[in-house]
């Protein structure tokens, strides 16, 4: 064959008058769970958190709930309030804001995270990426870089880390 066009397995192309582009015909695609899937399908990490919903956000490894008391940020394993979270997306970014207080989570500044600010600004910017069948992973900007969410040598404080090594698992359920 002679004449890519006239191949019936080439999807696209650009046109008989410049360069041919192939795009394949078949791609792969691999599910992430979603808060539309059924119940059981996404019990073990929760759902990808999408911007609308509320979700109580766990950590896998514990099962403590991210949860602000007193203002105090903390992972707890039976809080008495702050452990909803609405999530919101901003220039790409998304967000968590405490249902009680309306505070934003963030950085604190001192590699570590809060729930202090009232506005969704470069240290409360989040992406959520995808830890296989674990659940998800936080990361957030620093300067030029994205960093991770770990946890704090006493197992309750949320802290920056750089290395995917020691970034915490979240599971986020929607309430």
């Amino acid at each position: 064959m002679d004449n890519p066009w006239e191949n019936e397995d080439n999807a696209s192309i650009a046109s008989p008058d410049t360069a041919a582009v192939y795009t394949p015909i078949h791609t792969t695609e691999q599910h992430v769970p979603s808060r539309d899937d059924p119940p059981d399908a996404r019990d073990s990490v929760g759902s990808a958190p999408a911007p609308g919903g509320t979700y109580m956000i766990y950590h896998q490894a514990s099962g403590n709930m991210l949860s602000l008391e007193q203002g105090q940020l903390k992972l707890r394993s039976s809080p008495q309030s702050g452990n909803h979270w609405n999530c919101i997306q901003n220039h790409g970014y998304f967000g968590f804001i405490e249902t009680v207080s309306g505070n934003f989570l963030g950085r604190d500044g001192n590699y570590g995270f809060r729930a202090e600010a009232r506005l969704h600004l470069l240290w409360e910017w989040f992406i959520i990426t995808h830890a296989g069948d674990e659940g998800y992973h936080l990361q957030s900007p620093h300067w030029f870089s994205l960093r991770w969410v770990g946890i704090g040598e006493d197992g309750q404080t949320l802290i920056d880390v750089a290395s995917i090594d020691h970034a915490a698992v979240w599971r986020f359920v929607e309430v």
